[in-house]
């Protein structure tokens, strides 16, 4: 094993400062395989956008003053035991709400109105008719396809709600209520239906006021500030794996912080060729990032008769054995412990943040990946609801 130090930066440049009125939409998460297309479907539309738990409290919820919510869909019913339910406080806040299918249902359920199974589970291309408006459908036409995906319908609408739109399964489409209350029993934020992103806007723009005007380098821009005001003087640690998350956190805390921050690559064999000394190169001749490579060579295993074929190599690597002795670079056993709990949640989740699909619309590529439902005209032996 060695380490190589790379050259240093130069100090980042002066706060930029961020403007502190940024029109906020928070999209509370329930489960839905949606939900991040939600969030990305809302800052596609110029408006900065952040997901939060479902279950989150009221007062969190308020301390980040969003101009509106979003209450994501769900594979629950409002009925089942343990399902996932917002603080009820939301309702109380005084902005408008935007409910998406098991939002709706939400919507509907904890307002006083009623939800039941339906007789038949609606899940594809729907022919939606819109009975009526309040802003919501403006500029629409009268009758659209629209991506449904559920099992229960709204059976009796909250007082003050009156049905806008309607499909042949589901009576209640479409809802609007007192505070710019909104529900849809459809997915606006997928390509199926054509005309979601109209939608979404005329909910931002019509119900909550917000002015289009956010941009993702306004988000950088807030990151660096808070990464600089948080850190100070201090030094940082950054793994560096190579992957995008890890080079998207490196950059931003450098630019933040400059020469405080080292990253430590460990180079453990199992990129691509050539991959580990691509990903040096850039973010130093790029960069100038401060960089200790590590070469990790696994050591042979003690020859106890042949190895199976695909049995694991042994683990106790002399990188291991390095960084847990006295020369190992401060804050990392806090990133140890870190991975620790990230690992922790995933058990006891039973997985679901590893399966939890990407930011990523999938009828925009050219096949479905894992946890996606494949979005087409036929629907599969057991669709995801919400």
């Amino acid at each position: 094993m060695s380490t190589t130090a790379l050259p240093p930066s130069s100090r980042a440049g002066p706060d930029p400062g961020f403007a502190s009125g940024t029109d906020t939409i928070l999209v509370l998460d329930f489960g839905s395989q949606y939900t991040q297309l939600i969030a990305r479907r809302i800052r596609e539309l110029n408006v900065y956008c952040e997901l939060v738990a479902g279950d989150a409290a009221v007062g969190d919820i308020a301390g980040r003053r969003p101009r509106g919510l979003v209450l994501s869909g769900g594979p629950s019913s409002v009925y089942d035991p343990g399902a996932l339910h917002p603080d009820r406080g939301i309702y109380d806040l005084g902005i408008p709400i935007l409910g998406i299918c098991y939002g709706m249902q939400l919507l509907a359920h904890d307002l006083g109105g009623r939800v039941r199974p339906s007789q038949s589970r609606e899940y594809g291309l729907a022919s939606v008719v819109v009975d009526g408006d309040d802003g919501l459908f403006a500029g629409l036409p009268t009758e659209m396809p629209v991506w449904m995906s559920h099992g229960d319908v709204i059976e009796e609408m909250p007082e003050g709600f009156r049905a806008v739109a309607h499909t042949v399964n589901s009576p209640v489409a479409a809802m609007i209520g007192p505070g710019d209350r909104v529900g849809l029993q459809f997915h606006p934020e997928v390509a199926h239906t054509p005309k979601g992103m109209e939608l979404l806007r005329n909910f931002l723009y019509g119900k909550c006021g917000c002015s289009g005007t956010w941009e993702p380098q306004g988000f950088v821009d807030q990151t660096v500030w808070e990464i600089r005001q948080r850190v100070g003087s201090e030094p940082v640690i950054c793994a560096l794996s190579g992957g995008v998350d890890s080079a998207v956190a490196a950059t931003l805390v450098h630019r933040a912080v400059g020469d405080q921050l080292t990253c430590i690559f460990v180079d453990n064999g199992l990129l691509r060729r050539g991959e580990a000394d691509r990903v040096i190169d850039v973010l130093t001749r790029s960069m100038r990032m401060r960089i200790l490579r590590v070469e990790a060579e696994l050591p042979q295993r003690p020859q106890r008769g042949h190895r199976s074929r695909g049995e694991a190599p042994h683990r106790g690597s002399g990188i291991h054995r390095r960084l847990r002795g006295g020369d190992q670079p401060a804050g990392w056993g806090f990133l140890s412990g870190a991975g620790n709990a990230l690992s922790r949640r995933d058990r006891e989740h039973g997985g679901r943040y590893l399966r939890r699909p990407p930011d990523q619309d999938p009828s925009q590529r050219g096949g479905a990946s894992p946890g996606h439902a494949v979005l087409s005209d036929r629907a599969p032996p057991l669709p995801l609801q919400g």
